[in-house]
């Protein structure tokens, strides 16, 4: 199946091209500050390591290559559990736009532009049922373009993976491990049901899900007309890995 070669799509990834660029650079001024921090014996000579992601965006906009629709917008900080600056992209893309392109193509940029390696631990969310069975299709079938580009990036190491499945560290130095994960799937634990889901009305980053009045469990003691009250909200895991970037698909990436 041949690839549609879309020019917007390679907008998009020229534009991917140059943040990773600039990332790579600030990146490794940040961690010869660091560095160099850690051989300082005197805590008054200690130097402040910049947010790169931050510097990055800031490079980017006063160089007038940021996209027209978020020249004005302001940065938007990511960290992980260890408060460590995390880089966060998103590629908007309209339906039927090639979103699962756009993401193994990136997969490809991130690993060998920034990473400079071709082994690791992607986490690839999807937004439903349909689009799982698609992509998990796609990148099992080795002679589909997908998958032919992730064994180009890997080596032949391509290990794809699912919720069920143990993931060993030894598999992430060794391979490009691939987890594919249905968003419903990654809100509840495994051997819950699709109907203990309870999963509706995500709020956006920083916000949990709640239940919606009238779905969820059936109602009990202490349960009003409207439905069941709502969960406790649960904090938002920690990212403990490198970059990261998503299309309507997300992907973690490390």
């Amino acid at each position: 199946m041949p690839l549609r070669d879309l020019e917007y799509q390679a907008r998009v990834l020229t534009r991917f091209d140059d943040y990773l660029t600039e990332l790579a650079t600030q990146k490794a001024k940040a961690d010869k500050i660091a560095a160099a921090n850690a051989r300082e014996t005197d805590p008054d000579l200690l130097r402040d390591v910049p947010n790169f992601p931050a510097k990055t965006w800031r490079a980017l906009k006063e160089a007038g290559k940021l996209p027209s629709s978020r020249a004005k917008v302001p940065f938007s900080s990511r960290a992980d559990g260890m408060r460590r600056p995390v880089p966060n992209v998103v590629f908007k893309v309209p339906t039927g736009g090639g979103k699962t392109y756009l993401a193994v193509s990136a997969l490809s940029r991130i690993f060998g532009r920034y990473l400079g390696r071709s082994t690791g631990f992607v986490l690839w969310i999807v937004p439903n049922e349909a689009i799982y069975t698609q992509t998990k299709r796609q990148l099992t079938d080795r002679p589909h373009p997908y998958r032919q580009m992730l064994d180009v990036l890997s080596g032949n190491r391509v290990l794809l993976m699912e919720k069920g499945d143990k993931l060993d560290a030894r598999d992430v130095d060794a391979s490009l491990c691939v987890m594919l994960l249905m968003l419903q799937s990654a809100n509840r634990p495994i051997g819950q049901s699709a109907d203990q889901r309870h999963i509706a009305d995500v709020q956006g980053p920083g916000r949990c899900p709640r239940v919606l009045p009238g779905r969820g469990r059936p109602r009990g003691p202490g349960a009003s007309a409207q439905g069941d009250p709502e969960p406790t909200p649960r904090p938002r895991p920690a990212v403990p890995f490198g970059p990261w970037s998503r299309t309507r698909s997300a992907m973690r990436c490390g």
